[in-house]
């Protein structure tokens, strides 16, 4: 456990900062990254400066560019504040933007870096930003500073960390500052309980619960409703009553039971089926203020709508949901993530079709989706991939050439890849070598190097994990 009191007082100072130039009329502008984590710190942050009637402009942006710094300088705010991204990258805000600007993010970055006043990140602090804190979480704490009733925001918090695959300890529970600010908001806000780790849980016919889930993938039933409902019906399972679809919290414990049984083949062999009951059964986290009827409901799949919209180029409608709207925007979300799912589930069929794609090595693979994969949807694209018992054992690495001449490559440690890599610092350090840029967590990470560097890239990274 990180020093949480040093901490908190970081972040009131931060706040404090933030509140005075919101206090005094000046311009301030969020930019975030597109995904769910991002775009729920910017929300939280801009909701607060909105309630004191300041000045504030949302940009939800895939990455920081020179170009964009320069851009950005340009438009000639008084303060410049990023979330979930521009690790490393202190040295060049500075330069561009003077002393006007703070970066909020929860991954790894250099000591130097960590030292900089400007910077506000959980490694400061004693937390693992992989597993401890989002963004989202860090970016509460400077909001409930500008505006005390941004607590009714905190629920945030928990979506955030949930999208950002931050549930790692027992039961897909949470740790470190996510695990303080869910107890904050429990019973109240989130409800927590232990069942089936599918979206739709209420929402949903079962077999449309099953064919939509996307961590873990599950091969042969992912994306096939007509796949899950055959598996229903072949192991008893009733799927309606009289002429309405069962949902899974329709179900009984028996049921229920039957149904796990009937999915553990899919998922692994019969000698891994710990570890796969461990990818399907868990804590649910639950809304209780969002309608019982609605997908945003399960804080997973509030998470998954958000991540859809801003991949998929809209993440003003992604903004707009967090800030309340759950007429056009929701429905507009729901439609996203359905592409969204299309695409990812397209692209895995594709790319397993292909064992040309697929490149082994001693301790990892490296699978090239070069002209088949959009670069947006190559994070959530490694993560699905890692779910697959195939991997398991060996880094996944996930590679595509970009509109602007580069590779972009999504890194992820499976299940027995080794605890004792840290694919974030590896990335970082590889990627610099190969003139480059990357970073990430422990067990996620991303780069994007010139094309002909990658051969030396993927040779450096595998001696060093």
């Amino acid at each position: 456990m990180g020093d949480l009191p040093a901490l908190v007082e970081r972040a009131r100072e931060i706040g404090s900062r933030i509140s005075q130039e919101v206090n005094e009329g000046k311009s301030v502008i969020i930019i975030a990254n597109y995904d769910a984590d991002g775009i729920c710190a910017a929300s939280v942050l801009a909701g607060a400066i909105q309630t004191k009637r300041g000045r504030v402009i949302v940009r939800i942006v895939p990455e920081i560019s020179p170009e964009l710094l320069n851009q950005l300088k340009e438009d000639n705010h008084d303060l410049y504040i990023f979330c979930e991204l521009g690790a490393g990258m202190a040295e060049d805000f500075e330069k561009v933007l003077g002393g006007k600007w703070l970066a909020v993010d929860h991954h790894q970055t250099t000591n130097d870096e960590l030292a900089i006043k400007n910077v506000f990140n959980p490694f400061q602090f004693g937390f693992d930003g992989g597993t401890d804190a989002s963004t989202t979480s860090l970016v509460y704490l400077l909001a409930y500073e500008i505006d005390r009733s941004a607590s009714d925001l905190e629920w945030f918090t928990v979506v955030a960390a949930l999208a950002d695959r931050q549930d790692q300890s027992e039961n897909h529970s949470l740790l470190g500052l996510n695990k303080a600010s869910l107890e904050n908001v429990l019973n109240h806000k989130v409800g927590v309980s232990v069942d089936l780790l599918f979206f739709g849980r209420e929402t949903r016919p079962v077999h449309e619960a099953i064919a939509t889930t996307t961590f873990p993938y599950i091969a042969g039933l992912t994306g096939s409703k007509d796949a899950c409902l055959a598996t229903l019906v072949s192991c008893g399972i009733q799927t309606k009553d009289e002429d309405a679809w069962r949902t899974l919290a329709d179900l009984t414990a028996d049921e229920k039971k039957v149904l796990v049984d009937a999915l553990i083949p899919y998922l692994t062999n019969s000698t891994q089926a710990e570890s796969a009951l461990g990818q399907i059964i868990g804590n649910v986290y639950t809304l209780l203020k969002e309608d019982e009827h609605s997908p945003l409901r399960d804080a997973r799949e509030f998470g998954a709508i958000l991540e859809a919209c801003a991949r998929m180029g809209q993440p003003g409608v992604a903004v707009a949901i967090c800030m309340g709207d759950r007429d056009q925007s929701l429905h507009e979300g729901e439609r996203m993530l359905a592409n969204y799912r299309q695409a990812l589930n397209r692209y895995i069929r594709t790319l397993l079709g292909d064992e040309e794609r697929v490149t082994e090595f001693a301790k990892s693979i490296l699978i090239t989706g070069d002209g088949i994969v959009n670069e947006n949807l190559l994070s959530p694209l490694a993560s699905m991939l890692s779910s697959l018992s195939r991997f398991h054992g060996r880094v996944l690495m996930v590679k595509t050439a970009t509109e602007s001449g580069q590779f972009k490559i999504s890194a992820r440690k499976t299940p027995g890849s080794g605890e004792l890599s840290n694919l974030g610092l590896i990335f970082q350090e590889v990627s610099r070598q190969c003139a480059g840029r990357g970073g990430g967590t422990k067990s996620s990470a991303g780069a994007k190097i010139p094309i002909s560097r990658l051969e030396a890239f993927v040779k450096q990274v595998n001696s060093k994990i």
